[in-house]
């Protein structure tokens, strides 16, 4: 008998929460992620503000009951019993978090770091990009670009404490819109002969051209489908992988794309 993955847990779980008609109760299984180490790949190299960024981010989605995230501590001596060193490679991150029993993986970059003087004030703004991603598969499932700028009087603080100020308060805000996130949910409609699969979901339940979905049944998933003509109600979808065969009822979860960063 096969047995379901952590990630097609979790997915199960957004479907059953979402679609459910009755209302039901909190959940026992907040899923589980590890924070990795962020980058830094803007022209500002100051080491500190991609660590204030992942620090902050696990300390506000940890606040805001998102995810139960791994401490740090525990994902360094995991690793070091695992015979890994940081820098950690995406693939390291992956078997940690399958020995610690997470779903998923958090990991950003601080895409630029822009310094300024507005009037008697020294500003520096970051631009940070975070992706939330499922161990097992690899596919995103939530996600946020965001910016965030702060001030203060020339000389009371250096542009290094001013960047660390500010990656800290765009992982606040990155934290309220993965947490605000919700996913798009729907059935795969019956089609006649050789029509096109078609969602039961459409512009205006939010579904965008060229979007992805992953498909499930019974919580195991059995394809990936992308929007090619999303109308007000349903959309007319291509199958991108069908290992499971797709049928008429199965459900189906988007994923998030990925995220962009606004001027």
């Amino acid at each position: 008998m096969k047995t379901m993955s952590l990630g097609a847990l979790f997915f199960a779980a957004i479907l059953l929460c979402m679609m459910a008609k009755a209302e039901a109760a909190p959940a026992e299984d907040t899923p589980v992620a590890l924070v990795a180490d962020f980058v830094n790949v803007s022209k500002d190299k100051h080491a500190l503000i991609a660590q204030a960024a992942a620090d902050g981010i696990a300390a506000e989605l940890k606040k805001r009951g998102v995810y139960e995230v791994l401490s740090r501590r525990e994902v360094e001596k995991t690793a070091y019993n695992r015979g890994l060193r940081p820098p950690y490679s995406p693939n390291d991150y992956v078997q940690v978090a399958k020995d610690l029993g997470a779903a998923l993986i958090v990991s950003g970059e601080i895409r630029d770091v822009y310094a300024s003087v507005k009037g008697v004030d020294r500003e520096v703004e970051v631009g940070l990009v975070v992706r939330v991603k499922d161990v097992d598969s690899g596919d995103m499932v939530n996600g946020a670009g965001v910016r965030a700028s702060v001030r203060a009087p020339a000389g009371s603080k250096s542009q290094g404490e001013l960047g660390i100020d500010a990656a800290a308060l765009a992982a606040t805000r990155a934290a309220a819109q993965i947490e605000a996130y919700q996913p798009i949910t729907g059935t795969i409609m019956n089609s006649v002969g050789s029509s096109p699969r078609m969602l039961n979901r459409g512009v205006s339940h939010g579904v965008k051209s060229k979007q992805e979905f992953l498909v499930y049944r019974g919580g195991m998933r059995v394809g990936r489908v992308q929007a090619r003509k999303p109308s007000a109600s349903y959309t007319e979808l291509n199958v991108l992988d069908n290992n499971g065969g797709i049928q008429p009822q199965d459900r189906v979860l988007s994923l998030f794309p990925e995220p962009k960063l606004g001027k």
